[in-house]
Parts: structure tokens; C-alpha cells; sequence
């Protein structure tokens, strides 16, 4: 058992500590951190509370006795760790532990909020090594799953990627073309899909006939406009001349008409 007056004098620093950071003042409260990240063993040795304790604890320090605090049964709010740890220790810092604040559970909203993670290939691979769940691969790299959108190879090579290592479903893959090509008319990766590439978008589990009204909206007109560079036979699977046909109006047709096509 320690000595009383040792207790004793524990207990009076940490009293006064913790009036210093309870006093409104951001550098008293800086300074009374600092002094509980150093002697906060020593308080503990005394039979002060660590929930007091950890309370009064720098954002680095919680960090850094994360698992213990957590094992000890103190509630730590990670979200607002995160925000204090960009503030303090900077986008560097993030990034080398961003996962560790996935798996903490961090809010993923706050998370890209702040700019985080980087839309990178290389920052989604290592999601993956990792074993981050698809949910969140899906949420916090949506960005670049938008732009890869315009290279339908590096598109392909992603969903591949996640389908060989992280099980992705052909369900989800399908379900993430399907919305993409609802939302914009993105002619190199519907032209990929649906004329170029088909086969292995179809391996992939993406309804490739999902596009067919797209490419006509894409392509359709150059067999019209077009017909010796472009004639009927040359339509992709799937689509024929009087799809074309039955997807432009009169008007359209009228207007964009080609020579030997469509008929006099």
C-alpha cells in the first residue's frame, strides 16, 4: 500500500490538474494535458479513476493506449479523436492509420468529409489487402470508382480485383453499372460493355443488355447518318435496325437521315 501522504499528494496534483483543464483556457487546458500524459501511471498507482484520467488525456496519447483504455472499459468517442488528431497531427498522420480508424469504427461520413481516403489505386489496394468490408470500399471510393468509369479497362481491372480477393458479387457489380449508366451517358464504357468488350463484363455478372438502349442513344445515330461507314451489319449484337428505328422519333430520323439506311 502506498504511503498516505504519497496519495495524498497524487490526488492534490490531479485535483489541480484538472481545475486547470476544466478552466476555459486552451493553454492551461494544453498544459494540464501534458502533465496527465506524464504522470498518468502515477495516478493510476494511486487509485485515481482512468475513465478521470483519460478524460484529461491528450487526443495522441488516447490514441496511442487505444486498446487499453478501450480493454479497461472507457468510452472513447473515435469520431471526435479523428477530428482532433487532423487538427493536431495533420493529413500525414491520417493516412498512415486510416484503417486503424475503419476498424475503430469511425464514422465513414466524417471520413471523406475531411478529405480522406486518398482516390488512389494504390489506397484501394491496400483497402483490400486489408480485408476492409466491400460496404466501405464501395462508400469511401466511389470517387474513383466515377472516374475509372471513363477507362473502362482500369474499371474492368478494379471489379475483377474485388470480385478474385474480396468475393464481390456479381449481384453488386451489376447493381453499380446498372446505377452508373442511369446517371450518365458515358459513351466509352458503354460502348465497351455493349459492343467492344462484352464477353467479360458478361463473366463479371453485368447484364450486358442493360446498355442496349444506352449505345443507341450513344451510337445509334452514326448508323443512321453514316450507313456506308456504318451499315447494318456492323450493329452489335443485340441491336438491330429496327431497334434504331423504334428508339429515334420521325423527326430525329428525318433529321439526322443518311443516304441508302433507312430508305428514300
Amino acid at each position: 500500500m502506498p504511503f498516505y501522504g504519497d496519495e495524498y499528494t497524487a490526488r492534490s496534483m490531479y485535483d489541480k490538474l484538472e481545475t486547470e483543464f476544466n478552466s476555459g483556457n486552451s493553454r492551461r487546458m494544453k498544459n494540464a494535458q501534458e502533465e496527465v500524459d506524464r504522470k498518468r501511471y502515477l495516478f493510476l498507482a494511486y487509485g485515481i479513476g482512468l475513465k478521470g484520467i483519460a478524460r484529461m488525456m491528450s487526443p495522441m496519447t488516447i490514441w496511442n493506449d487505444y486498446e487499453a483504455l478501450v480493454y479497461a472499459g472507457v468510452k472513447i468517442d473515435i469520431d471526435k479523436l479523428f477530428l482532433s488528431l487532423c487538427r493536431d497531427e495533420g493529413n500525414s498522420f491520417i493516412s498512415d492509420n486510416i484503417l486503424d480508424f475503419i476498424f475503430r469504427g469511425v464514422n465513414l461520413f466524417i471520413l471523406l468529409d475531411q478529405g480522406f481516403p486518398t482516390q488512389s489505386r494504390d489506397e484501394l489496394n491496400r483497402f483490400i489487402e486489408c480485408k476492409v468490408g466491400l460496404n466501405e470500399i464501395f462508400m469511401l471510393f466511389s470517387k474513383l470508382f466515377s472516374s475509372s468509369a471513363e477507362n473502362p479497362d482500369e474499371l474492368y481491372e478494379i471489379f475483377a480485383i474485388l470480385k478474385q480477393k474480396r468475393g464481390c458479387s456479381k449481384k453488386r457489380i451489376n447493381k453499380w453499372m446498372k446505377k452508373t449508366i442511369k446517371e450518365r451517358l458515358n459513351e466509352p464504357l458503354i460502348r465497351d460493355v455493349f459492343e467492344i468488350n462484352p464477353q467479360r463484363w458478361t463473366e463479371l455478372g453485368v447484364d450486358t443488355m442493360l446498355f442496349k438502349n444506352r449505345w443507341i442513344e450513344a451510337r445509334g445515330s452514326v448508323f443512321i447518318t453514316h450507313p456506308i461507314d456504318h451499315p447494318a451489319e456492323s450493329l452489335p449484337e443485340g441491336v438491330t435496325v429496327e431497334d434504331l428505328l423504334a428508339f429515334f422519333s420521325d423527326e430525329e430520323i428525318e433529321e439526322m437521315k443518311g443516304e441508302g439506311f433507312v430508305g428514300s
